[in-house]
């Protein structure tokens, strides 16, 4: 092919570019753009900072866009609902005309305004903005109901529109006006001050959690504080009561009741006050925004939340959970002792055991840390020496690299001078607690007390006899060549095998609540001597010795077990369902040999 051929096909390729892009495109747009039904094809809401509707039944409801958000400033000023008008603003962008009569059409009719209804319109849309500023009459002279009819003032003829339009149009300020009792920016307050009478309290939001700071400096309860919030952010007012801002205060209750909340936000402040239920609807009550003159009504039970004491916003926890979560705890009671975890799951003994204690234990000790409640004894204390905490039974240090704080330290001390009750002091808190008594001996106070909580492991196969003594009663079962437990020789009664293959099952696998004591016990503190009751499993493996389980009951709601472990005397808290459904059952010696088991 020669240069020349090639050129021209060059320059016939370039011809056909260019008649595409600067003819057939633009033609096929400007085609497509007459098909479309769109009213408005090139409107966009973002180009528009005013809005106002006049006619119906309303007066006249202007909003203007500033910064972003909307708010009246007719009939009224105040927030307006931004979903509301963003809905109103896209059904302009997206609705499509049925019909257009054109100028060129209608230039026969003489009394168009009148025959359309235009001489007095139903309504009238006034929207202005940056390049844009359009007046929209709106006519519902219509003879098909289900049709409005519509023109742009200066534009071409009349549109026939579907009357659903007229649903996105205001009847009344109301609604357009913001139904939130406070902004979504509420909810990411960083202060919140309530103003109750004599019950006020103040909250302050420090590095992500809440602390309170009057009447009394604690930590606040994070969870409920956050969640307060959110109902408070996610609150609608019910209805709109008065705008007049000469109508009487005192009639809503709002200076009796003296009630004030308020939400702080970097700079920016919002508050109500909160008075009376009116009688016709106790499940509702009357706010005001301060600074405004509206009153409205919301639901009672969102504000009620916040008209309490300030111990009702405390955390009432020695430990929390989340913020406070320690790597390294340190004990001091009866000897020092020290773990650390990697995580909140992998916990090590680090003294004295060395890497050797039951993370299970440390594990518990925060649980009940960190779940049981505390109430507040005294808020501020001189003495000490009256709770038993100059002088602590027990203390717990925590330090963490957690959020609060880098290194942040932290102790816990315990007090046991009154008797039935226990008192409890952080260190970085004035007042004395109370801890619930029932649970201090789950608290160890000791290394010893991180032992296995599993002290043994074995199946009912393992078993070759039980001995059982009873005061002064035995009974003794074995397994017969068949692999079944039966009442051995010498001894009567009977016995149901599965149930005490279930009952060794159930021992062989116990979990020890807790420790406590080491050694053998002074007399009949555990309900030893008294009880007189003991088990004695012999194992089939020659070479492990017998294990005897001593059975002590301090009360129905005490029981001990106690037993020689790795070369001492351990006793231990024996579970109750363990004790009363197994051993209650299959392990005693009946006063009646001939009783049956």
């Amino acid at each position: 092919m020669s240069i020349r051929s090639i050129l021209g096909l060059l320059c016939l390729a370039g011809g056909l570019f260019a008649f595409i892009v600067f003819f057939e495109r633009p033609y096929h747009d400007s085609l497509e753009l007459a098909k479309s039904k769109r009213l408005f094809p090139v409107l966009s809401p973002k180009q528009l900072s005013i809005i106002e509707i006049r006619g119906g039944s309303n007066t006249n409801v202007r909003a203007e866009r500033s910064e972003n958000s909307w708010r009246l400033t007719q009939p009224i000023s105040y927030p307006a609902d931004e979903k509301v008008i963003q809905r109103f603003l896209t059904m302009l962008e997206n609705v499509d005309f049925i019909h257009h009569l054109s100028a060129k059409d209608l230039s026969s009719r003489t009394n168009l305004q009148e025959e359309f209804g235009f001489n007095s319109p139903s309504y009238t849309v006034l929207l202005k903005g940056a390049a844009v500023e359009a007046r929209i009459e709106i006519s519902t002279n219509s003879i098909a109901s289900d049709q409005l009819f519509l023109q742009i003032v200066g534009g071409d003829g009349v549109y026939v529109l579907p009357a659903e339009m007229l649903s996105y149009l205001p009847t009344n300020a109301n609604q357009w006006r913001s139904r939130e009792v406070f902004s979504t920016n509420a909810g990411r307050a960083s202060g919140i001050l309530v103003k109750n009478a004599a019950k006020g309290f103040q909250l302050q939001k420090t590095n992500n959690f809440w602390r309170m700071v009057a009447p009394l400096e604690c930590r606040a309860n994070d969870s409920k504080v956050d969640s307060l919030l959110e109902e408070l952010v996610r609150a609608r007012v019910e209805t709109f009561v008065t705008d007049d801002g000469k109508s009487d205060l005192e009639s809503y209750g709002f200076l009796s009741s003296g009630f004030e909340l308020q939400l702080v936000r970097g700079g920016s402040v919002e508050s109500i006050q909160a008075g009376n239920s009116p009688t016709n609807a106790p499940d509702l009550i009357y706010v005001k925004r301060i600074g405004s003159s509206t009153v409205a009504l919301v639901k009672k039970e969102i504000i009620n939340a916040w008209k309490t004491t300030h111990a009702d916003f405390r955390d009432k926890h020695l430990l929390s959970s989340e913020k406070e979560f320690p790597q390294k705890v340190i004990g001091k009671g009866e000897d020092r002792f020290e773990f650390s975890a990697n995580n909140r799951t992998n916990w090590a003994m680090a003294a004295p055991f060395e890497g050797k204690g039951d993370s299970f234990y440390a594990e518990r000790l925060l649980t009940l840390l960190t779940t049981n409640e505390v109430e507040l004894e005294k808020s501020v204390v001189t003495d000490f020496a009256p709770y038993g905490l100059d002088k602590p039974c027990l203390r717990y240090e925590f330090s963490t690299n957690g959020q609060i704080a880098t290194n942040f330290y932290l102790s816990i001390e315990f007090g046991t001078n009154t008797a039935g009750k226990v008192f409890a002091k952080r260190s970085d808190e004035a007042f004395v607690c109370q801890f619930p008594a029932e649970k201090l001996s789950y608290l160890p106070k000791a290394s010893w007390q991180f032992l296995n909580h599993k002290p043994w492991s074995f199946q009912a196969k393992e078993i070759k006899s039980i001995t059982i003594f009873q005061k002064n009663r035995i009974r003794k079962i074995i397994r017969n060549k068949d692999g079944e437990f039966i009442v051995a020789p010498g001894s009567q009664g009977f016995i149901n095998p599965f149930s005490i293959e279930e009952s060794i099952y159930r021992i062989g696998s116990l979990e020890v609540p807790v420790w406590e004591s080491r050694g053998q016990p002074s007399q009949n503190e555990f309900g030893f001597e008294q009880e007189r009751h003991q088990i004695v499993f012999q194992f089939e493996q020659p070479d492990r010795k017998d294990l005897a389980i001593d059975i002590g009951v301090t009360s129905a709601l005490q029981i001990h077990g106690g037993a020689m472990i790795g070369g001492t005397y351990m006793v231990f808290e024996l579970p109750m369902k363990l004790y009363y459904e197994f051993i209650s059952n299959d392990f005693i010696v009946p006063l009646d040999p001939l009783k049956t088991k």
